[in-house]
């Protein structure tokens, strides 16, 4: 869980919320905010990714 936290959570979900918080004139707040949700969907998307490529219909997701 380790390896999927910072493999796609931290990197393909939660970083790119902190980068536009400031951009949108977020508060800290609101990305504390924002991590609460991303790293767990961060962490769900990984995970299917992975069931899919170990046990999925190389048809249906598009993977070998």
């Amino acid at each position: 869980m380790t390896i999927t936290r910072y493999k796609t959570a931290k990197c393909t979900v939660e970083r790119p919320l902190h980068i536009g918080c400031p951009l949108g004139e977020g508060a800290t707040r609101l990305a504390e905010a924002l991590s609460a949700s991303a790293l767990p969907l961060g962490e769900a998307f990984q995970l299917r990714d992975d069931l899919l490529g170990v046990f999925g219909d190389p048809n249906e997701p598009g993977k070998s």
